[in-house]
């Protein structure tokens, strides 16, 4: 994703990062220069049900959430309560 990502920023091109925001913060460091825009969904709130029925990492999730906040490339999807 990096290395597409800084490619096409060369050519005038936009990025469009969407994620579950299952990822490590040295991941989204690295690629966030290159990213224009991101959608990160959040399933829920319940970290049993993240990690039991998503395989997802709630904390993990949240922290990446909370760290693409800080960017001005940050756009946020509604919450999804599929799961409450």
């Amino acid at each position: 994703m990096r290395d597409a990502g800084k490619l096409s920023h060369e050519a005038g091109l936009k990025n469009v990062l969407v994620s579950n925001g299952t990822a490590s913060l040295s991941v989204l460091r690295e690629i966030s220069p290159y990213i224009d825009a991101m959608n990160i969904d959040l399933k829920c709130f319940d970290r049993d049900v993240y990690k039991k029925v998503l395989g997802g990492d709630l904390d993990m999730t949240m922290a990446f959430i909370e760290e693409a906040s800080k960017t001005s490339r940050f756009m946020y999807r509604d919450f999804i309560p599929a799961f409450t």
